[in-house]
């Protein structure tokens, strides 16, 4: 995506982006916060855009502008489903914390004690793999090639453990001794990986006795009233799920599997696609929905932990004194103003999102679209994060 000025697409607002209109939602006055989404969508490449803003006494702020459905003229809303990708994380990490809380897990115990089999670093089996380590980014594991070959139109069709012990059981049949490892001791190394979430998803399963979705459903989606949130396409509306578009400006085509459909003025469409390490970014939610999430975490964890288990998760892994921080999953950044910024980003394709809390101003947002855009996005949660737009 070409940068583009501000005041470029503030002239753009007055038109159409490569003679596609886009819809206006019914509003007697836009206010800033609606303004500012407007503009973002209007950026080339972004579809569609929502987002929320929550603050720790119960109020919310809800916008959306541009497409769910480009072909369709679907108007995106507050209450459009799509998934979320990496902010899922945030999620299996709540899952495997209610565990902690309920002394099911350990957080420093080793991970094979939770598992169907031994989850070794073969280049350190001497090492534990912890529950923190894991939690953390720094269990050794990394992505290889097979997980970016798995992404695929539909729900999974292979289980989760199924998938993890291919990878990492030293008899699955996709376990590779590098590929699969980082060539550093467990806890030596922050190294993000997707697949040590599904590792957290197969352990809430074993702990719980209970498939990972349905334990989220039971312990976190419903005691939130998140009515519309789910993990599988079976599980949400998905006449009202977002299509999910590459930008094809270039002649660059996103996976060839994963597209629907002719590109239009740009717009590559995409399947409603899954894979089976979904445990570490396949949410489908809404930032209507997601707003009850972030709202429970300002208030210290509300119905779904414990307070002294949120400060846990907000307390830095990597023992560091640069302005970014590692907590147990989230990411941390020290603020010029004091007080430290929370949250997580997210992106696959056809798919960018960006969360985060000031739990020292009890304030929060989140940021998705159906589209590129990380810039985009951090300028739009940057300026929804500020004091020019409190007030909700």
């Amino acid at each position: 995506m070409r940068p583009i000025s501000r005041r470029t697409f503030l002239a753009a607002s007055a038109g159409s982006v490569a003679g596609l209109k886009w819809p206006y939602l019914a509003r007697a006055a836009a206010g800033k916060r609606d303004t500012l989404l407007r503009e973002a969508a209007l950026m080339r490449g972004i579809p569609g855009i929502q987002a929320c803003v929550v603050d720790r006494s119960g109020d919310t702020w809800l916008g959306a502008e541009g497409w769910a459905d480009v072909a369709n003229q679907r108007p995106m809303t507050p209450e459009t489903i799509q998934n979320i990708a990496s902010i899922s994380k945030t999620v299996t990490a709540t899952a495997v914390m209610q565990l902690v809380e309920r002394r099911a897990v350990a957080l420093d115990g080793d991970a094979s004690a939770y598992l169907p089999f031994p989850l070794k670093h073969p280049q350190f089996a001497d090492a534990a793999i912890t529950v923190r380590h894991l939690l953390a980014h720094r269990s050794g594991i990394r992505d290889s090639p097979a997980y970016d070959a798995s992404y695929a139109c539909g729900d999974p069709t292979e289980l989760l453990e199924e998938w993890i012990r291919s990878l990492l059981d030293p008899d699955g049949t996709r376990f590779h001794p590098r590929q699969n490892f980082i060539p550093r001791a467990p806890g030596e190394r922050y190294s993000y990986s997707n697949v040590g979430y599904g590792v957290l998803g197969l352990i809430v399963e074993f702990v719980s006795g209970q498939a990972f979705d349905a334990y989220c459903k039971t312990n976190i989606f419903e005691p939130l009233s998140m009515d519309a949130t789910g993990w599988y396409l079976r599980d949400v509306d998905v006449s009202n799920h977002a299509v999910p578009y590459a930008f094809d400006e270039n002649g660059n085509a996103a996976d060839e599997k994963l597209i629907v459909g002719a590109s239009a003025r740009g717009y590559q469409p995409l399947c409603l696609y899954s894979f089976p390490n979904y445990s570490d970014g396949l949410v489908r939610t809404s930032a209507s929905d997601f707003a009850k999430f972030a709202r429970a975490y300002l208030n210290g964890g509300g119905t779904i932990l414990r307070p002294e288990t949120t400060k846990a998760m907000w307390v830095d892994q990597n023992g560091s004194a640069t302005q970014n921080l590692q907590g147990l999953c989230w990411s941390g950044r020290r603020l010029d103003s004091g007080g430290v910024r929370w949250g997580h980003d997210g992106g696959d394709p056809g798919v960018t999102t960006i969360f985060a809390l000031e739990p020292q101003r009890g304030v929060g947002a989140a940021v998705f679209t159906n589209g590129p855009g990380h810039t985009v996005l951090n300028h739009v949660l940057e300026s929804l994060l500020s004091d020019a737009y409190r007030g909700i």
